[in-house]
């Protein structure tokens, strides 16, 4: 049985919702590799590696930019640095506070 229709069965589900119910983590600053799950010989990382067991592990991934502030924004805004106006590390509170988030 389905979890949606036990809910249902329970009389706790209500409609599906139109659009999908996801969570997405943005671990920043992590190498392919610095992971149980992903190879690491002694790291213990208990947490991320149920994640991987259990949910998705992606094995072929990049980022547009190769710095951390203009992935991040790029990530949550759906567009490429030049658009977003964060192109490196430097503090831009009033700009990152401006940006619109897409879902």
């Amino acid at each position: 049985m389905q979890r949606r229709e036990f809910l249902a069965g329970m009389g706790l589900a209500s409609r599906p919702s139109p659009r999908p119910n996801v969570v997405f983590i943005l671990v920043d600053d992590l190498r392919f590799d610095e992971l149980r799950a992903t190879g690491h010989p002694f790291a213990q990382t208990p947490s991320a590696d149920r994640l991987a067991r259990e949910g998705a592990k992606f094995r072929n991934a990049f980022a547009t930019t190769p710095l951390c502030s203009p992935s991040r924004a790029a990530f949550l805004t759906g567009t490429y640095s030049h658009t977003n106006g964060v192109t490196d590390n430097v503090a831009r509170e009033a700009l990152s506070h401006q940006l619109v988030t897409r879902v």
